[in-house]
């Protein structure tokens, strides 16, 4: 093991030979910062270490970057060197990081952690590997596929790759909830987003064009179309259990947080679900508050219970077809 860790060590002392010429540490701080890396060396090779052994080495870096960054603004370190060491500083944890996932494939949370600090420190092509590799090994964790299809969305912005990982997920666990109601949410935010664009732009003819022939792309098809998958792969389920069908209620609401959501889409929406569950009160409910939007952030209109009831009639008539 001695051997293991001096190898280690040689490794490292590129990066600090290059503090040490930048002016960033003392000689005192070297060798101290020398044996920290021996005894952190020495605790993880141990056959008993602990993924807390890993993550103190992780948190020792963190700690070493906040320490630096306060040096660089006291000394007016140069921005090339400032680049260079945080560069490195970041490679040293993704090495941590994954030498503890190869020790501790089994865990998850660990995993997230990796995946997090890749997405927090900027690194997009480590973070799609971590997540492919945790994917692979974990495919039935949907809090994995949804953290990796929302980095794909929010953080990376590649929409195309998002939504194929969403449907690999709703493939290798097509009875979960969580993910049908999630990725209906991004095809919600994404139509949001460009509708929001085309509106910034003065583009709106092709939607009333578009109206005109079913529900396109840019009346909410997409959506609908997510929508009816999550009836069909839970549809023997909700008959008997009415906390699914308050469960279904919930896409109602993101179409209403969302502001430039068309008011043809919700009303498609509600009418699916009405249709669904002619008799459920939750639904006919949440159809009959379709109409008080609240998600551009205005304020909720108070509708008496005479207008709620004349709402919910007109929905079961929808439902049977009258």
């Amino acid at each position: 093991m001695a051997d293991l860790v001096e190898k280690r060590l040689e490794s490292l002392l590129p990066d600090l030979r290059l503090l040490m010429r930048a002016k960033l540490i003392s000689v005192e701080e070297l060798q101290s910062l020398v044996k920290k890396y021996r005894d952190m060396e020495q605790r993880i090779l141990r056959q008993d270490a602990t993924r807390r052994d890993y993550l103190r080495c992780v948190r020792h870096e963190l700690n070493c970057e906040l320490l630096l960054k306060t040096r660089f603004k006291r000394i007016g370190t140069k921005q090339k060197i400032r680049t260079k060491v945080k560069a490195l500083s970041n490679r040293r944890i993704i090495h941590t990081y994954n030498r503890a996932v190869k020790r501790f494939k089994g865990d998850t949370e660990l995993w997230m952690q990796y995946a997090r600090h890749c997405v927090k420190s900027g690194s997009s092509r480590a973070a799609g590997k971590v997540f492919a590799r945790a994917l692979a090994l974990h495919p039935m964790n949907e809090d994995l596929w949804l953290a990796a299809w929302s980095w794909e969305f929010e953080g990376n912005t590649n929409t195309k790759t998002a939504r194929r990982l969403a449907q690999r997920s709703l493939r290798a666990i097509p009875k979960s909830r969580k993910l049908w109601l999630e990725y209906f949410r991004l095809e919600m935010v994404y139509l949001s987003k460009l509708s929001a664009r085309r509106k910034a732009l003065g583009i709106e003819a092709s939607e009333n064009r578009e109206a005109t022939s079913g529900v396109g792309f840019w009346q909410g098809g997409v959506a609908i179309t997510v929508l009816t998958g999550a009836l069909g792969a839970l549809g023997d389920d909700v008959e008997s259990c009415h906390e699914t069908k308050n469960y279904f209620c919930q896409y109602i609401d993101v179409c209403k947080q969302l502001p430039f959501v068309p008011t043809t889409l919700i009303e498609n929406v509600a009418e699916t679900l009405v249709r669904r569950f002619p008799k459920d009160p939750s639904v006919l409910e949440a159809s009959a508050l379709r109409y008080l939007v609240d998600g551009g952030g205005g304020t909720k209109a108070s509708v008496s219970a005479i207008e709620l009831s004349n709402l919910a009639s007109s929905d079961t008539k929808i439902a049977s077809g009258h």
